[in-house]
């Protein structure tokens, strides 16, 4: 009856025989064409809602990222024989009545894009019995334009015209399905499944294995900036993260204490090298099957306040990581078993994924983290393992990633005071909303011990003080001690005089930086 009565409302609100008429005030134009039903909803002055289904039962979707609200103001339109045109100052519509054929150009009337002759599609593909579409959407994009965006990547490609791409999260892969173009316009592809981006033969497509419509936003601008202050506006702002987040972070994989810990800090704090972050990652709540139990093991991390409260005597800010992923010898696991809070799929840990689904597990997650690491003076969370790490998720891998952002973003909700930063194995829609971050993490390993090696690693931090990067992270591996060894640790390998004069040529020039960037 709501999907009835809706209907009728946009009927009476943009009269689809298309006859001739003078423009006036925009409402949704719904479109019932032969395969389904056409929405197009403007959402500012500057961006335009497309919707397609061919059930209206699955009208009402209700987006997990996209926050605004559709706005009308400035916004007008001309129905014709053949359609109709929907004008603001920034934007011009234009859609064909027959063909369902959608036309973008701007404020100066040049065309943007439009959909092409293939027909948009809708595919019954059922999962877990539910009942869902195979969904694609095809375009025309100008030859002229260049075509950026999607994520990153680690294929060497910026320029997206002429390939496809997965857009499917995985470790190394972050993903984002917004496409923005060099004539100034964005395309937000508003679905979580396995999609598959394709701009050959004169067609740009986008086709996800589930949806239950076709949903997507334009975007434009009068530069690339404004197009990404349109993807904000529509899927949230990105707060500003505390000085001490912008500094140089330490990490390797992994330290086993927090004498380590310590020791680490104090090292670069004699040979006087700025450091601001230090990263603690996995297994520090013991055996697998304590994985991930938001404690930290008495056995080897004992007395974590003190511990934790001595680390911030160094001028030194902790991250520790966390996973969805839950050890079956944990107390929370043994929780959320009880209360139906895990999924069914096993994780290669032992044992399962929690259901970020349920808002009760989503809430009490956060709980479980603050009472055990936040509580005892964590300032930064690590979210690892967000593919996530098991298989036969179909559709479910990029929801369960946006709805675990949601989980830990319980905090801004609980305790409203409190600021810290989250660093995400991944990326995804409306990600910088939650105060996240992914940073490119890159191997610290030696390289052989080659001089070129060497030379290119202090580049890479030079780089980093030049480009003013959010954050600089160096990721040793198992085998360095200090997990950044061919800077900062003397093993031998390498003449102690050289060491020491790369130390201080780093050392002032980071220095030098952090004066300049925040006196």
């Amino acid at each position: 009856m709501t999907v009835f009565i809706r209907s009728i409302l946009l009927f009476a609100l943009c009269t689809v025989s298309f006859a001739e008429s003078t423009p006036v005030p925009l409402k949704t134009v719904w479109l019932p064409l032969e395969a389904g039903t056409l929405e197009v909803t403007p959402y500012s002055t500057k961006i335009v809602r497309v919707c397609f289904y061919p059930d209206p039962a699955l009208s009402l979707k209700e987006s997990l990222v996209v926050i605004a609200k559709p706005s009308f103001d400035g916004w007008t339109i001309k129905h014709g024989k053949n359609g109709a045109t929907l004008t603001s100052a920034n934007l011009q519509v234009e859609v064909d009545s027959k063909s369902g054929v959608i036309s973008f150009a701007d404020k100066a009337s040049s065309p943007l894009l439009k959909n092409s002759d293939i027909p948009r599609s809708c595919n019954s593909n059922s999962v877990g019995g539910t009942p869902s579409y195979r969904v694609r959407e095809t375009f025309q994009v100008d030859s002229a334009q260049g075509l950026y965006g999607l994520g990153q990547y680690q294929d060497g490609k910026m320029n997206y015209r002429n390939t496809d791409v997965r857009i499917m999260q995985a470790n190394k892969i972050s993903v984002n399905p917004f496409l923005i173009s060099t004539a100034n316009w964005g395309l937000l592809w508003d679905n979580y499944s396995d999609t598959q981006y394709q701009d050959l033969k004169g067609v740009t497509s986008f086709e996800s294995e589930y949806g239950d419509a076709i949903d997507y936003y334009i975007v434009v601008g009068d530069s690339m900036d404004e197009v990404i202050a349109g993807y904000r506006h529509l899927t949230g702002a990105a707060p500003m993260f505390g000085k001490w987040a912008y500094g140089f972070w330490q990490c390797k994989e992994r330290y086993t204490s927090f004498q380590e810990l310590k020791d680490i800090v104090a090292e670069y704090r004699r040979r006087n090298v700025p450091i601001d972050n230090i990263i603690q990652d996995w297994r520090y709540w013991g055996e697998k099957g304590m994985w991930s139990s938001m404690e930290f093991d008495p056995a080897t991390y004992r007395a974590a306040e003190k511990n934790i409260e001595e680390i911030h005597n160094l001028n030194v800010k902790l991250m520790v990581s966390i996973w969805p992923s839950l050890g079956p010898d944990t107390k929370i696991y043994k929780e959320f078993d009880e209360k139906g809070y895990l999924l069914d799929n096993k994780h290669w840990c032992t044992g399962k994924v929690y259901a970020p689904f349920n808002p009760a597990a989503r809430k009490r997650y956060w709980d479980c983290i603050k009472c055990g690491l936040i509580d005892k003076g964590v300032d930064a969370l690590w979210m690892d393992g967000t593919e996530p790490e098991f298989t036969g998720t179909g559709s479910q891998d990029t929801t369960l990633i946006i709805l675990r952002m949601k989980s830990v973003s319980f905090c801004w909700d609980s305790a409203p005071s409190f600021a810290f930063l989250l660093w995400c194995m991944c990326t995804e829609k409306t990600k910088q909303k939650s105060g996240s971050f992914w940073g490119g993490k890159r191997p610290g390993t030696n390289e052989n011990n080659t001089e070129n090696s060497y030379e290119k690693r202090i580049r890479l931090l030079g780089f980093g003080e030049k480009s003013i990067c959010q954050a600089i992270q160096e990721a040793g591996d198992a085998s360095s001690q200090h997990g950044c060894n061919c800077i900062f640790q003397d093993d031998g390998r390498r003449d102690r005089t050289a060491l020491s004069e790369s130390d201080q040529s780093l050392s002032d020039r980071t220095r030098s930086f952090r004066q300049k960037t925040f006196s």
